[in-house]
């Protein structure tokens, strides 16, 4: 059975031995959390490089971007535009060498467009894509501003522009990252500026400016009729942007505020959800009431704790761990729903919950996890005959059988920030229907003679999840 979830499939098998005796058995309730922030996600590489990958692989495209990140921007902050124009991922490249993380990703792409010139991006980058058979399109000006019209250029041979955006080209990098969503959302071009005056005729346009008239002088909005967002700093004018385009959004994605590259490549996968830049301190009110957060790189755990506490202050139903009862208690609660529903759906009498069976699949599940192995024997003996305190050593009526079964499983919990209840809610489906389409574990759960059930977990500080199910019962032969 395939998975990309880290179920080691081959290793799963189920078992049925005689046991003996009845026993008592507890119910467990479990009570749903309620949050609004029901979702908190990550797109995380090693590098910027392999973090721009990651964000292209949320896309399907034949066409690329590549930019420089090295020392500035300036170049990549109007390729957002061109990104939504031409439905293309930005990624990012050294000057005199291709990543491979970023070249497996290019590999996809039929055209690639170079941002800049030969010193921001060498000849040797672009002959390396050139010996790959790859159409090649370098757009450049003798400057960042120029360059910026270039890009624009290029859009309005691509489609017609009913807007364009202004931002400072030495002082407004926050600022037009800002609005990079917007453009690649509506394939707008983003014109760099000096502040004061702009080469590119906006007449007919609806033009924005972006930042205060610090950044973009009150003449240039005059001049260019355009509508001014911008705030004290870069994280005020961040808030800004997003109430004018976004009104209402639910769904954020988090970037660092002072290193922006992250943010850059998110534009083009940001076109429903805008881009938070957030760091230590930082306003974070636009994130109040957010149903679903996705973090890009790296940022600090405690500006992660910031941001999910300003969209859910309650913190219900958020674990920065997955070892946390709770978490594991959701995940158990959610099996034993799902097992419940299908022997109801089949016709099969329902289970009780017994604490002895949860007693000896929490044991059983924690040995597993200790040993690093997923097996139903260990050291040559099974789960009752390691724990024998889980017996019940009462009489079996004379006629009746007593059947005893197990089904475990080994699955690698996706590394993030913080999970929520969603994602225990997913954990308990996968490990459910995986069993359930196992010919022998999906017997187990629908054997007749079972009464009660019990369901441990164990999770690995490199969060490797073990679970044991165990059934047991006693019915007329």
């Amino acid at each position: 059975m395939k998975s990309t979830l880290g179920v080691e499939n081959n290793m799963k098998n189920s078992k049925k031995i005689l046991a003996i005796g009845l026993t008592l058995f507890l119910v467990m309730v479990n009570t749903p959390m309620v949050s609004a922030l029901t979702s908190v996600e990550q797109i995380k590489g090693n590098d910027r490089y392999e973090t721009a990958a990651k964000i292209a692989d949320k896309q399907n495209y034949n066409t690329a971007i590549l930019i420089n990140s090295d020392n500035s921007l300036a170049d990549g902050l109007s390729a957002s535009g061109l990104a939504g124009a031409l439905n293309a991922p930005i990624l990012m490249t050294k000057q005199n060498q291709i990543p491979n993380t970023t070249m497996e990703r290019l590999n996809k792409a039929k055209t690639v467009y170079i941002i800049g010139s030969e010193s921001t991006i060498s000849k040797n980058v672009e002959n390396q894509l050139l010996s790959k058979k790859k159409v090649v399109q370098r757009i450049f000006g003798e400057n960042r501003f120029d360059t910026s019209i270039k890009i624009a250029e290029k859009i309005k041979e691509i489609k017609p522009i009913d807007k364009v955006i202004i931002a400072n080209g030495f002082t407004g990098e926050a600022d037009a990252i800002s609005a990079s969503p917007v453009a690649a959302r509506d394939g707008v071009p983003i014109i760099l500026t000096d502040g004061n005056s702009v080469g590119f005729d906006t007449t007919g346009l609806k033009s924005y400016a972006l930042g205060s008239s610090e950044i973009i002088s009150d003449e240039l909005v005059k001049s260019t009729n355009s509508i001014r967002l911008g705030g004290t700093d870069r994280f005020e004018t961040n808030k800004i942007v997003i109430q004018e385009f976004y009104k209402n959004s639910k769904e954020f994605y988090l970037s660092k505020g002072l290193q922006l590259t992250d943010a850059l490549a998110a534009s083009t996968i940001a076109k429903n959800a805008p881009v938070v830049l957030v760091e230590n301190g930082s306003n974070k009110s636009i994130l109040s009431g957010a149903d679903k957060l996705t973090v890009l790189g790296g940022i600090n755990q405690n500006v992660i704790k910031q941001c999910i506490n300003q969209a859910s202050p309650n913190q219900q139903g958020l674990y920065y761990n997955p070892n946390d009862r709770a978490f594991k208690e959701r995940i158990k609660g959610k099996v034993y729903a799902l097992t419940k529903q299908y022997r109801k759906e089949n016709g099969v009498r329902a289970l009780s919950v017994a604490s002895r069976l949860e007693g000896l699949a929490n044991d059983w599940s924690n040995l597993m996890a200790n040993k690093k192995t997923l097996s139903h024997t260990i050291n040559g003996k099974n789960s009752y005959s390691t724990f024998l305190k889980y017996l019940d050593w009462s009489e079996i009526k004379p006629g009746y059988i007593a059947v005893q079964g197990e089904n475990i499983i080994k699955y690698k919990i996706p590394d993030k920030p913080v999970y929520t209840n969603r994602d225990a809610d997913d954990i308990g489906n996968f490990i459910f229907n995986e069993w359930k389409t196992n010919p022998e574990e999906g017997t187990n759960m629908l054997h007749k003679g079972y009464e009660i059930m019990g369901f441990g977990i164990a999770i690995t500080g490199d969060k490797n999840l073990y679970a044991t199910h165990e059934f047991y019962g006693r019915y007329k032969e």
